[in-house]
């Protein structure tokens, strides 16, 4: 599925620009670790006794690192989360020490696909030895004698270091939950993963359980999404952000199964097929078959969620998505709109030929809506949980190609206009007049206000003349004409 390796980029590169041009940082010590010395290689195992706050009898297995993240000195601390019942767990956890002592909010990146080399697992250290790229999926679940291909794709520590810079330079710890697909697993294991590292938080001193965020996509969507409902009462997201969110497992299935291979040629059906093959595995492993072949889909759909959701959420999904179907995220919207706020991505008809799509969560997602809308995403969470005078929101700007989030609103325009509606852009696009919001732009980092930038792009895209005074009471009518 989507892999926004872009976006991945354009946060390390947002933390190493805005290191170099000296933009404030956000009270963070990086000093002593208050369990000992954070001497690499040191390990705390057993029971962590996190205090007064007891949500159940969680194990934290630390592994404790400095590690250099573009020449800033970031603690690491890898964990094995063990809680009875269910699998291990294995995350990365970056706090943030307030100089003040006190509490720093979290952002928890869910992960479903990066292959990590350090838990000790001897399967993630198979895999390590193969390398990135396609390899056999041996470790799913009835993977047979001759499985499918699934992408191995191995991430550092000091990488993932790099992408939490983002987040770090406004305060916000970052724990990375790895939900590891490559070594099998289920559904249910997937969202006890998520449900680990949020009881993880539960316990942990330092951390601001008022102020936790969760983001995913796609799989990882699903993870965000289904780990939010089942959150512990006392580590409840506050605020969410997917990009074309697995919600609904049971139509899921019948959207893999039914309704795309009705739409797509024959070779192109099979190689569909394929792709599909070791996902319908992992969704039988808990579910144990199809929807419509005797399957328990009860807590993984729909109306589950939306019985059990307390999380805002914003969800960005494409018409054309072919991986999965964006009926799941508007029937989550009309079940629950007063905590779900969509961005659609919407054409005015259904494409030509879907084979030409392939396994893309739409082309509009790949071309550069999916980068444009990060812009987004990272502006709901930053505004949510930063607690600093100013929030520091990427944007790409590429002179050459055109910007994505100028591509982004240009589509939003001419669709509009030939009939498909994206009045719910207008709404996203105010809430970056928030007077915390500074736009910064990758690669030049140029800043800007967020009022004078939203004001710009709309001059630029609709041959307005706006101001920043008057961008508001625009966006108060939705979208310009």
């Amino acid at each position: 599925m989507f892999r926004a390796s872009t976006v991945v980029a354009a946060m390390a590169l947002f933390a190493a620009c805005a290191r170099s041009s000296g933009l404030p940082d956000a009270s963070v010590d990086a000093g002593e670790f208050d369990g000992g010395g954070p001497d690499a290689g040191n390990s705390d195992a057993g029971s962590f006794d996190g205090g007064s706050l007891d949500a159940g009898p969680l194990t934290v297995q630390r592994v404790l690192r400095h590690v250099d993240a573009g020449a800033t000195d970031v603690e690491v601390q890898l964990l094995t989360l063990g809680f009875p019942g269910r699998e291990p767990t294995f995350a990365q956890w970056m706090p943030v020490r307030p100089a003040d002592g006190g509490q720093a909010p979290v952002l928890l990146l869910a992960k479903p696909y990066e292959g990590v080399s350090w838990p000790a697992d001897a399967r993630d250290q198979r895999w390590a030895t193969l390398g990135p790229g396609l390899h056999p999926d041996v470790d799913g679940p009835d993977a047979g004698a001759a499985p499918p291909l699934i992408v191995y794709t191995p991430v550092s520590v000091e990488g993932q270091a790099d992408e939490a810079g983002l987040y770090r330079l406004h305060g916000i710890s970052v724990l990375i939950v790895y939900a590891r697909f490559y070594v099998g697993g289920s559904i249910q294991n997937d969202v006890d993963d998520i449900v680990n590292g949020l009881e993880f938080l539960a316990r942990e001193p330092g951390v601001d359980r008022s102020r936790i965020g969760i983001q995913g996509g796609s799989w990882g969507g699903f993870l965000a999404v289904h780990g939010a409902a089942a959150a512990p009462a006392t580590a409840t997201p506050r605020i969410g952000a997917v990009l074309y969110p697995l919600t609904d497992f049971a139509e899921q299935w019948r959207y893999v199964t039914q309704t795309m291979p009705s739409r797509l040629g024959p070779d192109a059906g099979a190689a569909y097929s394929r792709f599909f093959d070791p996902y319908l595995r992992r969704i039988a492993a808990t579910t144990g078959g199809a929807p419509d072949a005797g399957g328990a889909f009860s807590r993984f759909d729909v109306g589950s969620i939306a019985a059990r959701l307390r999380t805002p959420f914003l969800v960005v999904h494409e018409d054309w998505d072919a991986l999965v179907g964006i009926d799941q995220s508007s029937r989550l919207f009309a079940a629950r709109p007063a905590l779900i706020r969509p961005l659609w991505l919407r054409h005015q008809a259904a494409p030509a030929s879907w084979d030409a799509i392939g396994a893309s969560h739409g082309p509009l997602m790949d071309a550069f809506a999916g980068v444009g809308a990060f812009t987004f995403v990272w502006a709901t969470l930053l505004r949510d949980l930063a607690d600093t005078p100013f929030v520091y929101v990427p944007w790409t700007e590429d002179p050459g190609s055109g910007a994505p989030l100028t591509q982004l609103l240009a589509h939003a325009r001419d669709a509009s206009r030939a009939g498909a509606p994206h009045h719910e852009l207008a709404t996203a696009l105010a809430g970056l007049l928030d007077p915390r919001v500074t736009m910064y732009a990758l690669p030049s980092g140029q800043v800007e206000p967020g009022a004078a930038f939203v004001s710009r792009q709309v001059n630029l895209v609709w041959g307005l003349a706006t101001t920043p005074a008057t961008i508001g009471a625009v966006l108060d009518a939705g979208l310009p004409p």
